[in-house]
């Protein structure tokens, strides 16, 4: 699983560090493997409501950070990204390789997090 950049403007440099480097490894494998028909591929899911993440919505600013978050204002049900793996998995994605697939409602892109930038520094 990869991650283009975290959720948050908070100290995270490991974190992005392991999750950039998934979607590296991801990319040279791809090309390493596909001469024996081995196809690499990632998702990136953005906030993923599980038993790790109960916390987010419990936070007393939750509906403020949705707002700068610009995305779909609520976390993903693990089911929702079912889809990304069914494609990856299946013959329709069979000329498919080295592409991360972002699930993530927008929460966690550019745009997001450039909103989120700005706010903190007023």
């Amino acid at each position: 699983m990869a991650s283009y950049r975290p959720n948050k403007v908070v100290p995270s440099t490991p974190y992005g560090a392991s999750k950039g480097g998934v979607r590296n490894m991801t990319h040279t494998l791809a090309m390493e493997w596909a001469q024996y028909g081995i196809r690499v591929n990632s998702v990136s899911p953005g906030l993923v409501k599980t038993a790790m993440t109960y916390w987010v919505e419990k936070q007393e600013d939750w509906e403020t950070q949705l707002k700068y978050y610009r995305g779909i204002p609520r976390l993903a049900e693990v089911q929702e990204l079912g889809g990304a793996y069914v494609y990856l998995l299946s013959e329709a994605a069979s000329y498919t390789t080295s592409i991360d697939i972002p699930v993530n409602g927008v929460i966690g892109s550019k745009l997001s997090i450039e909103a989120l930038q700005r706010n903190s520094a007023n």
